[in-house]
């Protein structure tokens, strides 16, 4: 791997590190009033998606859209779900290889981890 694609994969891995511990820290779905999970029933956690075999919970998204800034929360949420789900999966994989790669032992990525 060339050292800027190790860069990128590192700054990849660092925003996945940033990501990844919150959204592993999702609570049960507590009842909200952000217009998004208005529309969403508070007893449907299915499984919107899944990541090597691993779900990605409806409330773990709607706990993600819940964090968005309050114009994004005003698209409907048969848009956001698929949308923030796939944003879930994405930073699963990046910070899955990252950790394969051992980046989390790497100083620069503990350094920008620190800041």
């Amino acid at each position: 791997m060339t050292s800027l694609g190790l860069r990128g994969f590192a700054a990849a891995a660092v925003m996945a590190g940033m990501i990844a511990p919150v959204m592993a820290q999702v609570p049960a779905p507590a009842p909200s009033s952000s217009p998004s999970e208005q529309h969403a029933p508070e007893s449907d956690d299915a499984v919107v998606a899944t990541v090597n075999g691993q779900p990605i919970m409806r409330s773990e998204v709607l706990e993600v859209i819940s964090g968005l800034p309050p114009q994004y929360q005003q698209v409907p949420i048969e848009v956001l779900i698929p949308e923030m789900a796939q944003q879930i999966a994405a930073v699963r994989l990046v910070a899955e290889k990252a950790y394969e790669a051992g980046l989390q032992s790497d100083p620069e990525v503990q350094a920008r981890i620190k800041e």
